[in-house]
């Protein structure tokens, strides 16, 4: 369950990213990071679901 919150969450970020980048490309760029992080978060998730 967690790991589909953090996709859906990862969209959400993606898309608020695209939203920003029309108005201040560098409230744009500063996101970037946490889009990182999600997808890392998301990694680390499922590695341990599939292998649990």
């Amino acid at each position: 369950l967690a790991f589909f919150i953090l996709l859906l969450l990862w969209v959400v970020v993606f898309q608020m990213i695209r939203a920003f980048y029309r108005i201040s490309p560098l409230s744009a760029w500063l996101q970037i990071p946490y889009l990182l992080w999600l997808t890392f978060a998301g990694y680390l998730n499922l590695s341990i679901l599939l292998f649990n």
